[in-house]
Order: structure tokens, then sequence, then C-alpha cells
């Protein structure tokens, strides 16, 4: 689970460094990485303590990616609020920010929720077979 975590606010922090759009603000950076570490941790945690297999599996993955999701998407939009207001401005405008977020956070949360039911279960199996020595 702490492998996990570490990978995955490594691997945004790469992503982010080397993105050719440029680096995020600071702020962003580090909401960035923690909410990848929390994927990565949900991630340990999942695949080491349950089967996800089945509809359970599917459900079990469906909740994870809609909380991890949730969990993302208000650490950067916070971050953000912070970039574009500024510490003056942001107790007055956090709410509008969130709001002209609302749709693309709706959107990511739903569609991540659908994939992690659709493709955690089978990704899961396929490591554990071939952690097992057997085919996926």
């Amino acid at each position: 689970m702490r492998a996990g975590a570490a990978i995955g606010a490594l691997v945004m922090l790469v992503h982010s460094l080397l993105n050719p759009l440029g680096p995020p603000p600071p702020p962003l950076l580090p909401a960035q990485m923690a909410g990848f570490a929390l994927a990565g941790f949900a991630g340990g945690l999942l695949g080491r303590r349950s089967r996800l297999a089945g509809a359970r599996g599917a459900v079990a993955a469906a909740a994870a990616g809609f909380a991890v999701t949730l969990v993302y998407d208000a650490l950067t939009t916070i971050a953000t609020a912070f970039v574009v207001l500024g510490a003056r401005g942001f107790a007055q405008g956090i709410w509008g920010i969130a709001a002209a977020g609302l749709l693309f956070t709706a959107i990511h949360v739903g569609v991540n929720t659908a994939l992690f039911a659709a493709a955690v279960p089978s990704v899961v199996a396929a490591g554990r077979a071939v952690g097992a020595g057997g085919a996926a």
C-alpha cells in the first residue's frame, strides 16, 4: 500500500514536470501528487485485501474509483482556486471556482467510476495470474 502511494506520487511528479505544456504551479503539483498517492494507496489496498471478482468486485472497484476521483478533483480544485485567486481572494472565490468546474468533475467522476468497475477486476485477475506463474 505504501509502495502504491509512493509510485502514484512519483508518476504524477514525473508526468507533471515533463508535460510538454509545462509544469503546474506549485500549489497544484503537490495536490496532484497527493491525489495520485491516494489512488496508488487505494489500489494497493484493494489489490491485496479483496478478490475483486464478479459483481462484488465491480462494485468495490467502482466505489474506489468514485471516491479517489472525487478526492483528487477536490484537491486540485482547491489548489487551482489558490493559484487563480491568491491567498486574499481564496475564501471569497473558492465556491465560484468549484462551481465552474462542477460539470468537469461530474464527468470525470462518472467516467472513472464506470471504468474502474469495468476494468479493475480483470486487471487484478490478470496480475494475480501472472504473479502466480499462470497465463492471464
